[in-house]
């Protein structure tokens, strides 16, 4: 007798090979690397998501919550979703990591850059509610976004439709990095020996992952460890004293 979870797999499997679709092995499982999916993979998805506790992929809209960070899980990438950032979260090894540069080639999935960026603009993980709490985030980016956005575009699909809420996200995220601070990447990561990418090895993740770093780079130095209050105030002094001049 051929059971439903036997036909649900084949299924998947078949609609993979021809739409590019790929059913998830155990290490992987819950990441969608590549592809384009049509109306047939979309009924995959969707009966996948029918099976026992399966793991979740980018285009569900509970991911970002309850998506697995396997990296963070296994220690390859320093990561906790509840809490606030730490140092070692946003260490120049992390950041290397981010990049998939040399040796640290797959060492952290697109949610997890996703998470660490959230993590750090102020959202905070509520474990009870498997949901983000924005409380902590400063104010005008929270107007913008009250929800957590996907900076990278974890589902690596890039038709307007699908690709443009992320790509207007990580836009808004490089705007708030000011001018001084926007080639501090390479000036950080070259004694390890980071240049730079070469133009015709950019892709659209490379390139999100990279001006993500950057944006971490300018936290870390200038926003890390210091309250919303402060910055706050800090913000508010500086704009009285121009005013004075």
């Amino acid at each position: 007798t051929i059971t439903m979870h036997t036909k649900l797999v084949t299924f998947s499997l078949l609609v993979g090979t021809s739409a590019g679709f790929l059913l998830p092995s155990a290490p992987s499982i819950g990441v969608a690397r590549t592809g384009n999916y049509n109306k047939g993979s979309r009924k995959a998805l969707h009966l996948y998501s029918q099976l026992d506790e399966p793991d979740l992929l980018p285009a569900h809209p509970a991911y970002g919550a309850r998506g697995r960070l396997p990296n963070a899980e296994s220690g390859r990438f320093i990561l906790s979703r509840e809490g606030e950032p730490t140092e070692e979260e946003i260490s120049n090894e992390q950041l290397l990591k981010i990049l998939e540069f040399g040796e640290h080639a797959d060492m952290c999935i697109d949610l997890e850059v996703n998470t660490l960026l959230w993590k750090c603009l102020g959202y905070r993980f509520d474990p009870a509610k498997h949901e983000w709490d924005n409380t902590h985030c400063f104010p005008n980016w929270k107007k913008q976004y009250p929800e957590p956005p996907d900076f990278i575009g974890m589902q690596r699909l890039y038709s307007k439709e699908i690709d443009n809420p992320s790509l207007k996200a990580n836009q808004a995220l490089c705007k708030t990095i000011p001018v001084a601070a926007k080639q501090s990447l390479k000036d950080n990561l070259r004694s390890y020996g980071f240049t730079g990418f070469k133009l015709a090895d950019l892709t659209p993740n490379k390139t999100r992952r990279a001006q993500s770093c950057n944006w971490l780079l300018y936290y870390r130095d200038n926003l890390f460890g210091r309250t919303l209050e402060e910055l706050l105030e800090e913000k508010r002094l500086k704009k009285e004293a121009e005013e004075r001049e």
